[in-house]
């Protein structure tokens, strides 16, 4: 406790009463109190309420790279995503949240296309305690298809390099690994006969990223 110097985006300088002086990174403070000259410690609901507001973080990511079909064909993919949660869910820089965006795979040597509006629960937590720092994300829901296939479960693992820029802002690059199941058409040849319709696959994608 003690008188607040400085605060602003990037630090908070505080000085107790018998002088010293103690800086922190605002983006390490929880919370602060205004405390009254009441014998109760009491805290402005404004501050409160600001403080909770801050906690909310929205991302944008973009991603693209090679998308597969086991055993069968390789092709181009590509995505994007709109992320919305709390950005101290269980410690401080601890994402976790939902994501909503869309996931394309294309398959040139076949003229395949497969579209899908990704749902999922995401999380992601930085594997240091510095300021910049690596970060792991996950997410698992459900990519619903744009197309006449069942779409099937998503799930995604992600490793990226956390910048803090500021206070509430943060640039991510990384790799990523997208697990998404569906109903693949597919062609058998049977006594020289061929033959259409489809069949449970799963479309694997790894790529770059880029998540602000």
């Amino acid at each position: 406790s003690g008188e607040i110097l400085v605060r602003n985006e990037e630090v908070i300088i505080l000085q107790t009463e018998n002088g010293q002086r103690f800086q922190y990174p605002t983006v390490d403070v929880l919370s602060v109190e205004e405390k009254t000259e009441t014998p109760h410690d009491l805290v402005e609901s404004g501050s409160n309420t600001d403080n909770q507001l801050s906690k909310v973080a929205f991302r944008i990511q973009a991603m693209a790279g090679v998308a597969v079909i086991p055993h069968d064909r390789v092709g181009t993919d590509f995505g994007c995503d709109v992320l919305i949660g709390s950005r101290d869910a269980f410690s401080s820089r601890f994402f976790f949240g939902g994501s909503i965006g869309y996931h394309g795979c294309f398959f040139t040597d076949s003229s395949e296309k497969f579209h899908y509006v990704p749902v999922l629960f995401v999380g992601s937590f930085p594997l240091c305690s510095s300021r910049h720092a690596p970060e792991l994300g996950i997410g698992c829901g459900y990519g619903i298809s744009c197309q006449k296939t069942k779409g099937g479960l998503c799930c995604t693992l992600d490793l990226n390099y956390r910048y803090q820029f500021s206070a509430k802002g943060a640039l991510l690059l990384g790799a990523y690994t997208r697990f998404q199941q569906d109903e693949c058409p597919v062609q058998e040849e049977i006594d020289s006969q061929y033959y259409s319709g489809k069949m449970g696959r799963s479309l694997v994608s790894a790529g770059a990223k880029i998540c602000l």
